[in-house]
């Protein structure tokens, strides 16, 4: 199948294809994310994180959806400043809404699907 080479795809009538693996990179301290897809309130992003990369605390102003599609990470959030920890590995996903603070560390290289809703 063909890649389509378009790093945000725009939503029309017709069905887009995309390798969210291909052209990955993992570089160790420095996370890649990438815009894939963009619609009307909603936006998608493949981030790419190498094994001990952290993103720090840190918050959207929409709806999170975080979904890990390869590798595993320890995901945390701070609901009224407690935190709560989650364990990421393929399969598994988290949902946070606006503003919920919350940060990320790889602990083998990941990629992680992030939609922002809203």
């Amino acid at each position: 199948m063909a890649t389509i080479q378009h790093p945000v795809l725009p939503v029309g009538q017709e069905a887009r294809y995309r390798d969210l693996f291909d052209g990955v990179a993992f570089v160790p301290g420095k996370p890649a994310k990438e815009p894939v897809v963009r619609a009307e309130g909603m936006a998608g992003f493949r981030v790419a994180l190498a094994a001990g990369t952290e993103l720090p605390r840190h918050h959207a102003e929409e709806r999170v959806l975080v979904l890990c599609l390869r590798g595993k990470a320890a995901f945390r959030t701070w609901p009224n400043e407690e935190e709560r920890g989650f364990a990421l590995q393929p399969g598994c996903m988290v949902e946070m809404p606006p503003r919920l603070p919350h940060a990320v560390r790889a602990e083998t290289d990941c990629v992680l699907w992030v939609v922002k809703i809203g």
